[in-house]
């Protein structure tokens, strides 16, 4: 039953469930999947923080891609042991390993969003990492081509949130609700951690 969900990049999408089963029974290598998720979070970041005023987008895009191992093997294992954690606090049994082998494979969802993104990378050139985007406000086509693009983005990103739930009460042995509260008491975790950074830096500085 499981073998016939053997293509977790399509059976991810509809069959979520057996797909998380399929992922913890396969050994298949996942440093490609790291890789391009890593570059999906990079070029996310940058684009928030407008690096094209000052950089070229020849060297956005190098700096993302070099970097892309570090960001991929962070954002993974420290996903999966606060997924771990949180997922223990709630009366969960998953380990480790098991959570960190789901949220490789749910690099999917980030590597589809980054297809549209390198879409509007093409459309709007540096214009995408930069604080202002004339291209893209003078052309009422390329505003709503954005809008739809961005809407996309967001479906991906609820799909993603989504397998993640069902995933969690898989791997732990719980309800969905619970998956539901591992995934908001991590975040609630890096929000914590951030504050206490940003009052610690405020107080010391």
């Amino acid at each position: 039953m499981i073998e016939k969900y053997h293509t977790p990049w399509l059976s991810i999408w509809m069959n979520p469930k057996q797909t998380v089963r399929w992922i913890l029974e396969s050994n298949k290598k996942t440093v490609l999947l790291i890789l391009l998720f890593g570059l999906a979070i990079n070029l996310e970041n940058s684009s928030l923080q407008s690096p094209g005023d000052t950089l070229s987008l020849s060297t956005i895009l190098l700096l993302g891609i070099i970097f892309s191992p570090l960001s991929g093997y962070i954002f993974v294992w420290i996903t999966a042991f606060l997924f771990t954690i949180a997922g223990k606090w709630l009366g969960g049994v998953g380990e480790w390993k098991q959570v960190r082998k789901v949220v490789e494979w749910s690099s999917i969802f980030y590597i589809a969003s980054l297809i549209i993104t390198l879409l509007e990378i093409i459309l709007l050139g540096n214009e995408f990492f930069q604080s202002t985007q004339p291209t893209l406000e003078n052309s009422m086509f390329l505003s709503v081509l954005f809008l739809i693009l961005y809407t996309l983005q967001l479906a991906i990103f609820v799909w993603w949130v989504v397998f993640l739930v069902i995933a969690l009460s898989e791997i732990h042995a719980f309800s969905y609700l619970k998956g539901f509260f591992t995934l908001f008491i991590s975040l609630l975790l890096v929000v914590l951690f951030n504050v206490f950074i940003f009052l610690f830096l405020m107080i010391f500085k």
